[in-house]
């Protein structure tokens, strides 16, 4: 049995011996959240696999659209990952120079302006490990406390609503690869 306190008010939940073992093993919300976070890229990082051999740069019209290419999705995740994560909570970050060429809001850059597809590629899994290591010890009370850059999301500016969007922004753009790889003719499943 665990006792969990949320708004001034305790719980009791019933574990199994397994849960229990879990659970004492990884005792807190961030690792779960870390777990998370990384499933997510699990699925960015088989559309990346799948992606092999593909032209990683090219862009697609679609009803007067024009895409964003697998190279810049990657560099953006890393940048996004980097900046919501290493700076939102750890209060540091990479500050790359090429970050603000796939910043948010920032017209689609010219490819001299992307780093090589493989140091975006190795940038992107470094900042992931970094943020793992970084969410995995935090404890519920931290989780609770504002995030570095006052980031609202809703009325919440709190590590955890960053960490939270971190992972529905990696889903985002996992899809968006899903897509690519589609448009390219090859399989996502």
């Amino acid at each position: 049995m665990t006792k969990h306190n949320r708004n001034n008010r305790y719980y009791f939940i019933l574990l199994s011996p397994k849960q229990s073992a879990h659970i004492m093993q990884h005792p807190t919300e961030g690792f779960i959240l870390a777990e998370t976070l990384d499933s997510a890229r699990q699925l960015t990082n088989y559309y990346l696999h799948k992606s092999n051999g593909l032209e990683v740069g090219r862009r697609f019209e679609v009803n007067g659209f024009t895409t964003n290419s697998i190279h810049w999705v990657i560099a953006h995740l890393a940048w996004a990952q980097d900046l919501l994560l290493l700076q939102g909570i750890g209060n540091t970050g990479n500050n790359l120079p090429w970050f603000a060429a796939v910043s948010i809001g920032q017209p689609y850059p010219n490819p001299a302006d992307l780093p090589p597809y493989e140091e975006a590629v190795e940038t992107l899994n470094a900042i992931h490990q970094q943020c793992l290591d970084l969410i995995k010890p935090l404890g519920f009370e931290d989780l609770n406390a504002p995030n570095h850059l006052g980031f609202k999301f809703g009325n919440n500016n709190s590590m955890r609503a960053i960490i939270h969007h971190c992972i529905r922004h990696e889903g985002t753009h996992a899809g968006h690869l899903g897509w690519l790889l589609r448009m390219h003719g090859g399989k996502a499943v």
